[in-house]
């Protein structure tokens, strides 16, 4: 048995000491620049299918710095039209130092506000045991859950893991690939799944680490 459950809440945030003023004017120009490193490097593939229901039939929801953002017309899923032949288009330098000066300098607001509350939830399941953060950035989640569990980061940015590695001494791997079968009490991954281009597959590999009886949030 292993459980798989979505938690949300709607505990008061304090966006001011999340984010900077001019927090989404440089997030959306670190979007541009990754989309030209797209363009000029291994260029982009076509979305076509629904990754949940397999319909091909959808509208355009949105068109975003030149992509369209679509809606599945039969679950109403929405999804790019396009994903990155290669991500480490993405995932350049520029990844690492906009990580820095997005999520380091208010990571002390981050681990009081979200860390220990998620914590909370992970106890209510496992106390101790193998934790699996996919997609830790800067590894401030980890920070904190290294007091209670034995902690790896999953990283597609190189630039980060080494920063994570030399100056939070966290250990991290690229994909979860490389992690073994039925190896994880916790696998957590927050604000990921939108980032995933199939997350169906995703969800599935995510199954297949995890120990039996073990939780994913």
């Amino acid at each position: 048995r292993k459980t798989m459950t979505i938690f949300s809440d709607y505990l008061p945030i304090d966006f001011e000491s999340m984010r900077k003023k001019d927090f989404l004017e440089k997030m959306n120009d670190s979007n541009l620049t990754a989309i030209n490193n797209v363009k000029s490097g291994g260029g982009w593939s076509k979305v076509t299918i629904c990754n949940l229901c397999g319909n091909d039939k959808h509208d355009i929801s949105l068109n975003k710095n030149g992509v369209n953002i679509l809606k599945c017309r039969s679950c109403g899923l929405v999804f790019s039209s396009l994903i990155p032949n290669n991500f480490n288009d993405v995932y350049s330098e520029e990844y690492l130092k906009r990580s820095i000066e997005f999520y380091e300098s208010n990571s002390d607001y981050r681990k009081k506000r979200f860390g220990k509350e998620r914590l909370q939830i992970l106890k209510k399941y496992k106390s101790t045991g193998t934790l699996v953060d996919v997609g830790c950035g800067i590894g401030w989640f980890l920070e904190l859950a290294k007091n209670n569990y034995n902690v790896l980061g999953v990283e597609y940015s190189d630039e980060l893991r080494d920063y994570i590695k030399t100056n939070k001494n966290i250990p991290s791997v690229k994909e979860l690939d490389e992690i073994n079968n039925g190896s994880a009490d916790i696998i957590t991954g927050f604000d990921l799944i939108e980032h995933v281009p199939d997350p169906n597959g995703f969800l599935n590999l995510i199954y297949q680490k995890l120990k039996p009886n073990g939780i994913c949030l």
